[in-house]
């Protein structure tokens, strides 16, 4: 047969694993046949497979006329519209009853997907134009010059010299001829043939005689010497891909569903519970404010949460990797639901103060699966909530309800808002840990697991400890104990009596020795904690003394305790002056010259009063100054007492 036009333009079979529409007309005893409404000859490619002929449309979809050549003359073809097929179509009738063009094909059709050579063949031989014989393999294997080779669809039929035509995957090499081989014998059933191409019926281009090629179940192989191989062509680069197009799509004040057009999109929902789906590309989707549905598709896709104000979305990133970025402020990003079939692959909060965020109802937030940066803490809302941090160091909040909070990996931390001593912490038999609040409507009752530890930011809640907010450790390891404020008070050039002490909340023994000893005064301390400090003489002001508290652990914290010294007033003491006098004579004296050489350790002013004398007469003059007079003719020593 010769070679058509029609082959040479010949549309694909349908590729592995498509599935192609099969219309079957019974052409027995037909004069005419009307094809269905849509189909044309002239864009088909036509074959004859035994009695029948065959149509293969563009799509895919193939017309079987059952035997259409039992027929004599063959059935006129009518189009669904009444026009004949023109004959140039179906091209005329050779001497032998053939259709002159059409390529016969085997019993099963090269458009049955079991008919391929991958269902058909285990190899092939190959003579091309540089007259190098190389062998073809359909299970993926190698070729005779080292190539991975793929199967290779081929039809049936004789080996006379004529031209076949190449499939696609054989481009550069000319096939003149082949045959079909079993065990040496052309054209002879079996389930699995054999194909064997020459330049004429038994030797090779070269005029080398040709064997046949052994079949999965026979015995007999033939290996060619392997060309030299031709050096590879270098590979053009790829052009650059043209950007996709861009759209920008921006909603109103009202409620809407907003979808994305081909290539990549900018879709702003502005305000109203919105529904944005995106496209194919990679879009970016602002809910706005707003309880929002989002939906990325595929490509990498970016949905833009800023400020505190945003409403509860549901985001849903799709193929491709998704993110979820927060703005340049404190970001308030608030999911009603979020796990991992969502598809985020990350949420990165950006700069400022930013939380993850539920509603009121019960949530569940799973960040097992995602990445997240840039994010302070997640929050659970007012409900029942499940929350489930990232692989990084997260801080979660349960809130009111009683929530499951679950870290994840890295150092995680559960925060609670009241102090150690309103809440109950039991430990679960299996692992888990109930933080049990005993203020009714607070924190609730909540269940942790993977958490390494609890932040009360109320404290401890005991005196002494002082304020700030209190990390619990309940991952095994051991918390430090606490050093108790202490202070006690006595009075000046007595001995003082106290007793400092501190709290392990890991319920450890601890014991106390001293640091740091007091500055004006000495102490001794006791492991309990108790102590005897004696201060300075005529000390008094505050003194203190620095002490460790051990809870055996490997757990030392430090203390300061303060002793107040209160003031006891000393009396002054006094100068011994002395005065002289003549015998009957009268002696003047001063306040300041009784003063001379006394002193007062308090620093007191002092002053002279209840002064009295004896062996005479004592005036007080009311200036400051006094008068004494012994008695008449007395001499010796008179004493002056105030």
């Amino acid at each position: 047969m010769a070679d058509t036009d029609n082959k040479n333009n010949r549309t694909p079979a349908p590729e592995t694993g498509e599935e192609a529409a099969v219309i079957v007309l019974d052409g027995r005893g037909q004069s005419v046949l009307v094809l269905p409404e849509g189909i044309d000859p002239a864009d088909a490619e036509i074959f004859q497979d035994g009695m029948d002929l065959v149509l293969l449309m563009p799509d895919g979809v193939r017309i079987i006329i059952e035997a259409f050549f039992d027929n004599d003359p063959v059935p006129r073809l009518v189009t669904a519209g009444g026009d004949d097929v023109p004959p140039d179509a179906l091209a005329d009738l050779d001497e032998d009853g053939q259709l002159d063009g059409i390529e016969e094909i085997n019993e099963l059709g090269v458009l049955d997907e079991e008919a391929s050579l991958q269902a058909e063949a285990d190899s092939l031989r190959l003579i091309d134009d540089g007259s190098e014989l190389s062998q073809y393999e359909t299970d993926a294997g190698t070729d005779g010059d080292g190539g991975t080779t793929e199967a290779i669809p081929v039809v049936d039929g004789d080996y006379t010299d004529r031209t076949v035509d190449a499939p696609e995957e054989l481009e550069g090499f000319e096939v003149d001829a082949y045959e079909r081989v079993i065990d040496g014998h052309p054209n002879e059933d079996r389930d699995d043939p054999l194909y064997q191409f020459d330049t004429d019926e038994t030797d090779t281009a070269d005029g080398d005689e040709t064997e046949t090629v052994a079949d999965s179940g026979g015995t007999e192989e033939t290996t060619e010497p392997e060309p030299e191989p031709e050096p590879e062509p270098e590979p053009e680069p790829e052009p650059e891909p043209e950007p996709e197009p861009l759209h920008e799509i921006t909603g109103t004040a009202r409620s809407e569903r907003l979808t994305g057009e081909e290539g990549r999109n900018i879709i702003d929902g502005r305000g109203g519970h919105d529904r944005i789906t995106g496209s194919d590309g990679d879009d970016t989707l602002i809910g706005g404010t707003g309880n929002d549905r989002l939906a990325g598709g595929r490509g990498d896709d970016t949905f833009i949460v800023e400020g505190a104000d945003q409403g509860a979305d549901r985001v849903t990133g799709g193929d491709g990797t998704d993110r979820i970025l927060g703005g340049d402020g404190d970001d308030r990003i608030t999911l009603s639901r979020f796990s991992g079939s969502e598809t985020v692959e990350e949420i990165d909060g950006g700069a400022g103060e930013n939380v993850l965020a539920g509603t009121k109802s019960s949530n569940t937030l799973d960040f097992s699966d995602t990445e997240l940066s840039n994010i302070d803490r997640i929050e659970g809302g007012a409900g029942h909530d499940r929350i489930t941090g990232s692989d990084g160091d997260d801080t979660l909040i349960g809130g009111t309800g009683n929530d499951r909070l679950a870290g994840g990996g890295g150092d995680d931390v559960a925060v609670f808002s009241g102090s150690f001593d309103e809440y109950e912490i039991t430990t679960n038999k299996n692992g888990s840990i109930t933080v049990k609040d005993t203020v009714s409507g607070r924190d609730g009752s909540d269940t942790l697991t993977d958490i390494r530890m609890i932040r009360f930011e109320g404290g401890i809640g005991q005196d002494g400890v002082g304020d700030g907010a209190y990390d619990f450790f309940i991952d095994g390891r051991n918390n430090d104990p606490f050093a108790l404020t202490s202070a006690t008070s006595g009075q000046e050039d007595t001995v003082i009596s106290g007793t400092v002490s501190g709290v392990d909340l890991d319920g450890d023994a601890v014991t106390v020795s001293l640091v740091e000893g007091p500055q004006h005064g000495s102490i001794e301390i006791s492991p309990d904690g108790s102590y005897v400090y004696t201060p300075d003489p005529d000390f008094n002001g505050t003194d203190q003394f620095s002490f460790d508290v051990d809870d055996g652990e490997g757990g030392i914290v430090t203390g300061i305790a303060s002793i107040d010294v209160a003031a006891v007033n000393d009396g002054p003491t006094v100068g011994a002056p002395s005065f002289e006098v003549e015998e009957d004579g009268t002696l003047f004296f001063s306040e300041a010259d009784l003063l001379a050489g006394a002193d007062d350790v308090d620093g007191d002013s002092l002053s002279v009063v209840n002064l009295s004398a004896d062996g005479g007469t004592l005036t007080d003059n009311g200036d400051g100054t006094w008068s004494f007079a012994p008695d008449a003719d007395f001499n010796g020593a008179v004493n002056l007492s105030y």
